[in-house]
């Protein structure tokens, strides 16, 4: 929860310049709002690829345990 919120502060300040770029100019703020995006994407991917190996290996030491 604490990894969410963090992410969301980042993401917010991070999206600032293309907010105020989108009040100018949508075209303009497409390019950097899709590199941003990109990058959310590309950690929520690995954030969640991690949590569900943990739980899988958690899982298989349970079941082998005597």
């Amino acid at each position: 929860m604490v990894f969410s919120i963090g992410l969301l502060f980042i993401g917010l300040i991070l999206a600032l310049p293309a907010i105020l770029l989108g009040i100018a100019t949508l075209g303009l703020a497409l390019i950097p709002m899709i590199i941003f995006g990109v990058i959310l994407l590309l950690i929520f991917t690995a954030y969640m690829g991690t949590f569900g190996s943990s739980v899988w290996t958690i899982g298989f030491m349970q079941m082998t345990a005597p």
